[in-house]
């Protein structure tokens, strides 16, 4: 009984990696997930992986959330192309530039839709799983200098979150009026 329910998980969790692998190649047969293509228009080549990634780890609901998100920037925002054009050489205070626009975003959101910092509620698989094929995923998309901006930008954007709820107290609906947000968001 064990044994079958291992190599069933087994089984799932290879399908489920072989899946992601074939999206990252490039021989996913969409282009984005469904129910995403009002937003499809807004997302950089890496965005669109990842968002259709996302499509195989969160549920509707977080799926709604993220296509909310992508929704709220203005149109002239192009942060997503921005990040994608980095390049490994990339100078110091481009990095810096990046991460604090990537911050200030990232702490809004994580206000906005607190499931996104504890979401094993929203994952369709388990979060072991999850955060294999996210890191998996963010390893093949992106370069050295990308993913020091998305560490740093996490670090940054949880420092702004722990200093507005020293300053506003713990109520998140306080938090959430004074989280500072990045053009648009």
């Amino acid at each position: 009984m064990i044994e079958a329910d291992l190599s069933r998980t087994i089984e799932r969790l290879e399908s489920t990696r072989d899946e992601v692998r074939s999206i990252l190649a490039g021989r996913g047969g969409v282009d984005v997930p469904a129910g995403t293509g009002t937003i499809s228009d807004r997302l950089s080549g890496s965005e669109r992986s990842l968002m259709l990634v996302y499509s195989r780890l969160y549920d509707e609901a977080a799926m709604g959330d993220m296509g909310l998100m992508v929704r709220a920037r203005p149109d002239d925002e192009d942060l997503g192309g921005t990040f994608d054009a980095l390049t490994t050489d990339a100078d110091e205070a481009t990095r810096h530039r990046l991460v604090e626009s990537f911050a200030a975003t990232m702490a809004a959101h994580l206000a906005e839709h607190d499931w996104l910092s504890a979401p094993e509620g929203r994952t369709l698989q388990s979060a072991e799983m999850t955060r294999e094929v996210f890191v998996e995923t963010i390893q093949e998309l992106y370069n050295e200098a990308q993913l020091d901006v998305l560490g740093r930008a996490s670090v940054r954007a949880q420092e702004l979150l722990e200093g507005h709820f020293q300053n506003a107290g713990t109520d998140p609906n306080q938090v959430n009026s004074v989280i500072p947000r990045a053009a648009g968001s």
